[in-house]
Formats: C-alpha cells, sequence, structure tokens
C-alpha cells in the first residue's frame, strides 16, 4: 500500500470525474474476475492451492506463452491490509493531531498471458484536531483513495523481452526509488520496453496521463482544456551478478507539465510555490519541465546485515537556478532475524521552491521549500505479517514565506496484511 497520508487532503471521491468514473470501472471489473476466480478456486477442493502471496505483479505479467490455460488459484491475488497510524504536524501555521485506520484492498489478476489487471484502493477513516491559519491542511482525512485500477496488455515478447501497454489509473513513479514527487494515481497510458535478464534488468518507459490530486479543490481542467502529464523514463538495475554481495539501481526521468489549471496553483501556493496574483485565482510563476535521476547502492554484509545507500536529483529547467533544485540522500541499515526485520533509516532533503508543482510533491517532507533530514524505525513481523513504523522529520524553510514555516512532524503506524487469495 502506498503512504496514503503523506500527501494533501481530502482525497477526491468525486466519481462524476472522468478519472474516478475510468477507475471505477476497471475496478469493478478486476473484484468480479477477481471474486469470479476464488469462487471457482473454492469449488474446486481437490486442487492443491499454491501460496498467492508469493507471486508478484511481475510473475503474473511474465506467464509463459505456451500456457494454453491458467488456472484460477495461480493467476489472482487479493489481499487487505489494515493499519492504525497517529500523526502530529507542528509549526507556527499548522497544529495537527489525527490518529485513525486505513484499510486497503488490493488485487491482481491475469487473465490471458497477455492481459493482466491490478487494483488498490484504500479506505481512510481519520480523526483528531487541528489549526490552521490559511487552508485545510491537517485535517483529520476521510474517504476513498484509488492508488490504482489498471489493465495492461502485452503487445509483443521474445524471451526476456517484452513491450506492454497500460491503461487506466496508475501510480506516477518517476523512477522506483526516493524522490521528492509523490503524486496520485493518474488516470492515461504508459508504454514500457522491458528486457528481464538473468542478472541484468532494464525498462524503458513513456506515460501520457491527466494529472489529478488529493485535494478536491484541484481540477484537471478548466475552460475546457485538460491538464497533461508526460513522462519519459529509463530504469535499470542488478540481479545477483555472480556472488557480489552489492547490487545497484538507478533511473531517469524527463518531465512535462502542460497546462496545468489555476486551482492547482491556488492549492500549490501554501506549500511552496511561486505563484502571481496570490489568492483564489493564483497562476504558477513558473512552468514544470526538467529531469530527475537517482541511483541506489545495496550490500549484504553478512546473513544478518544489510545496508543501501540512495540518492536523487531533480532540476526544473523553467525555473531560475535559486529555485528550481531537490535533492535527497537515505542511508538504510537492516538487521535479519529468525522471524523478523528491523531497518533504520536516515534521510536529508532539500527541495526548492520552483521544482515540481507542490500538490505532488512529498507533504510528509513539508512539499516545496523546504531542507531537512528525517529518521524511522521499522519492524517486521514476516510470517505474522505485521509491521510497525516510527519517522520523525524536521522540515525548516529555505527562503521566508508567509505560507510555510520550520515543521516537525511525527508519525507511528501499525499494519497487518492479509491474504485473501
Amino acid at each position: 500500500m502506498r503512504e496514503k497520508l503523506s500527501k494533501n487532503w481530502p482525497p477526491t471521491s468525486n466519481f462524476n470525474d472522468k478519472t474516478s468514473c475510468l477507475a471505477a470501472a476497471v475496478a469493478m471489473a478486476l473484484i468480479s474476475n477477481i471474486s469470479l476466480a476464488a469462487d471457482t478456486t473454492t469449488s474446486q477442493s481437490t486442487l492443491a492451492l499454491p501460496t498467492a502471496s508469493a507471486q508478484s505483479t511481475e510473475s503474473l505479467t511474465k506467464a509463459s506463452t505456451t500456457d494454453s490455460a491458467i488456472t484460477p488459484n495461480k493467476s489472482s491475488k487479493l489481499s487487505l491490509t489494515t493499519t492504525l497510524s497517529s500523526k502530529s504536524v507542528e509549526d507556527k501555521i499548522v497544529n495537527s493531531k489525527t490518529s485513525g485506520a486505513l484499510v486497503g484492498l488490493t488485487g491482481e489478476r491475469t487473465f490471458t498471458p497477455y492481459l493482466s489487471g491490478v487494483i488498490d484502493i484504500t479506505m481512510i477513516m481519520m480523526t483528531g484536531n487541528f489549526s490552521n491559519r490559511y487552508t485545510a491542511e491537517g485535517g483529520a482525512p476521510n474517504g476513498l483513495d484509488i492508488s490504482e485500477a489498471s489493465l495492461t496488455g502485452k503487445l509483443w515478447s521474445h524471451e526476456t523481452q517484452s513491450f506492454s501497454l497500460s491503461a487506466g489509473v496508475m501510480p506516477i513513479d518517476f523512477t522506483t526509488l526516493i524522490s521528492m514527487w509523490d503524486g496520485p494515481g493518474f488516470a492515461g497510458i504508459k508504454e514500457s520496453y522491458n528486457s528481464d535478464g538473468d542478472q541484468i534488468k532494464g525498462q524503458i518507459w513513456a506515460s501520457q496521463t491527466t494529472p489529478s490530486s488529493s485535494t478536491a479543490a484541484v481540477k484537471s481542467s478548466e475552460s475546457g482544456i485538460n491538464s497533461q502529464l508526460q513522462l519519459v523514463g529509463a530504469n535499470i538495475s542488478t540481479n545477483n551478478l555472480g556472488t557480489s554481495p552489492l547490487t545497484f539501481k538507478a533511473g531517469a526521468t524527463r518531465f512535462d507539465f502542460q497546462n496545468l489549471t489555476s486551482s492547482a496553483a491556488t492549492d500549490s501556493q501554501y506549500a511552496g510555490n511561486s505563484v502571481v496574483q496570490i489568492g483564489n485565482q493564483a497562476k504558477f510563476k513558473y512552468q514544470f519541465k526538467g529531469y530527475e535521476g537517482a541511483a541506489s547502492m545495496g550490500a549484504k554484509l553478512n546473513n544478518h546485515w544489510q545496508m543501501e545507500f540512495l540518492a536523487s536529483y531533480l532540476t526544473n529547467t523553467e525555473a531560475p537556478t535559486t529555485l528550481n533544485k531537490a535533492q535527497m540522500g537515505q542511508i538504510k541499515t537492516s538487521y535479519l532475524g529468525n522471524d523478523v526485520k528491523y531497518t533504520t533509516s536516515v534521510a536529508s532533503f532539500y527541495n526548492e521552491a520552483d521544482t515540481l508543482p507542490a500538490s505532488y510533491t512529498v507533504a510528509g517532507l513539508g512539499n516545496n521549500n523546504r531542507f531537512g533530514w528525517s529518521a524511522s524505525f521499522k519492524s517486521e513481523w514476516e510470517k505474522q505479517k505485521v509491521s510497525a513504523i516510527l519517522k520523525f522529520v524536521q522540515a525548516n524553510e529555505i527562503q521566508d514565506n508567509i505560507y510555510t514555516a520550520d515543521r516537525q512532524i511525527l508519525s507511528l503506524s501499525v499494519e497487518a496484511k492479509y491474504d485473501i487469495l
């Protein structure tokens, strides 16, 4: 489940919107087929059922073209995730204390060797109290979040290479590594070429989407003109390079926002962006086009200890050099016990005012015009499929802004996952 509480709230749940309608249609189709598979599997009591939780989306979409029939128990996966969460946000403008529960449903379904689908929806039920001088930021979120409801068709495949097309509502990630980007699921299409070798995996991809927002005030179109986000990217990763204990990952993305609405600028001005005509009719002062690159190196020190180093850098070529850069660095250390995994993480970040639209940057790090650090400790009990994470963030202003202030964020969450299929 994506980090639902890191974004601006309340989440959009207006099913009159084209994005939500598309997501609902795909979601209903996927749930219907997954439910049918579950009923079929239950009736076939003589079959030995494998553990569906061991299958990943990647393994499902790599079904061999020689398989003429895929049994329902092998092609479906459905899991329920429940999370108890508490969060405190404090600065001179916002004072917020919230807690509650999230219930997430994640499903995967392979219809044929050439067609698969994914659904990821979460119901948020939070309560608390807050004060904010300017906006509703900090209020307890309640609503339905649709992170993904998409179908993927494999148009061509040969040995370890394939070309696929995805459509629906999809999570948009600039890279698979750390990033200042934290947008919700967008409606659109994605084309990808994949090469899955034994030791090196690579992907070249492009997407064309309509930016939406977790904030209901942000509209994807105004005066008949639709906002657009075009991305082109490439990722590469190593996989078992001989006997080496090291692993490497890298990714690069070009982004281009077009026709961003006044409502998006009005929302983003309170989170650090530069705008003209301050108020309800704000407009972005600069456009958003540029590049982000990220890389990581992991090291297995022994049977118990692992480390990972991550870094990213982003630049918006349309903004001045004093306002267009973002960078992050992170160090993770993990200890693997018999049935528990402990992970500590320390990160630093620097995100100037006009790197990206602030509605789509990491709210958990204070959005734009911020620099600071974060620290977290996570415990994972693998057999019980339960995890707990404690995180603290110190996010300071880079430049003085009447809408932002130095901020402290403290959060605690406990998550349990249940495999239905």
